[in-house]
C-alpha cells in the first residue's frame, strides 16, 4: 500500500511537469558588457554643494551610489550591468571605474597621507606612492597602486572638503579620459 502511494505521487509529480503545471526555477542572468560605452563629448555637472565641490563628467555617464557612501560613474551599458547584478544578488568582480568617496575625519589637523592611511589601512600591502599636489589651489595628496585583484593600476586624488570634515577621494585607472575630466575640471567653492 505505501509502496502503491509513493508511485502515485511520482507520477502525479512527474504528470504536472509534462503538462506544465510546475516549471523549474531559472536563473536571472545578467549579461557583462563586452565594450564599455564610450563617453560622450557633452558634459554634466556633478557637485555635493555641502562639501563645496564640482567637476564635469560624460553627459551620457550614470552616477551610482554605493554602500558605503561613495559614487560611482559609469558607462550606461556597465550601469545596466551592476544593476542587474545588484538586483539579483549576484557575486562577481567588478571592473575598475572612477568612483568618489566621501569620508568623515575624526582628526582634522592631521596630514593627508596620515588620514589616508588610518581610512584605509588595507593600503599598507600595496605600498603605494605619495605625492602632494595642488589643483584648483586647494592642496591635496596623489597616491597609486596596483591591485593584486585585477592587476590594474588606479590613481587616487585625496583633497579636504571646505570645512575640513571629510576626505574627498576621486579614484580611478590610471589613464582614465573619465578620471581626467574631472580632474580638469574639478571645482573648489570659495568659502
Amino acid at each position: 500500500m505505501g509502496r502503491q502511494v509513493c508511485q502515485s505521487l511520482v507520477s502525479l509529480g512527474f504528470g504536472l511537469v509534462v503538462l506544465g503545471i510546475s516549471t523549474p526555477a531559472r536563473a536571472n542572468r545578467c549579461e557583462q558588457p563586452q565594450q564599455i560605452t564610450p563617453p560622450t563629448s557633452e558634459t554634466r555637472i556633478f557637485s555635493s554643494p555641502q562639501l563645496g565641490f564640482s567637476f564635469e563628467i560624460p553627459a551620457n555617464y550614470r552616477a551610482m551610489g554605493r554602500i558605503d557612501g561613495g559614487t560611482e560613474f559609469l558607462d550606461p551599458a556597465t550601469f545596466d550591468w551592476r544593476q542587474c547584478v545588484i538586483r539579483n544578488r549576484i557575486s562577481t568582480e567588478l571592473p575598475p571605474r572612477v568612483t568618489i568617496e566621501i569620508r568623515a575625519v575624526f582628526s582634522p589637523d592631521q596630514g593627508l597621507e596620515t588620514l589616508v592611511r588610518q581610512t584605509r589601512p588595507w593600503l599598507s600591502i600595496y605600498l603605494p606612492t605619495y605625492m602632494d599636489i595642488t589643483l584648483d589651489n586647494q592642496p591635496g595628496l596623489r597616491y597609486q597602486y596596483t591591485s593584486a585583484i585585477s592587476g590594474q593600476d588606479f590613481v587616487n586624488y585625496v583633497f579636504r572638503s571646505q570645512d575640513g570634515q571629510y576626505l574627498i577621494t576621486l579614484t580611478g585607472p590610471e589613464n582614465d579620459s573619465v578620471l581626467a575630466l574631472a580632474l580638469s575640471s574639478l571645482n573648489f567653492a570659495e568659502e
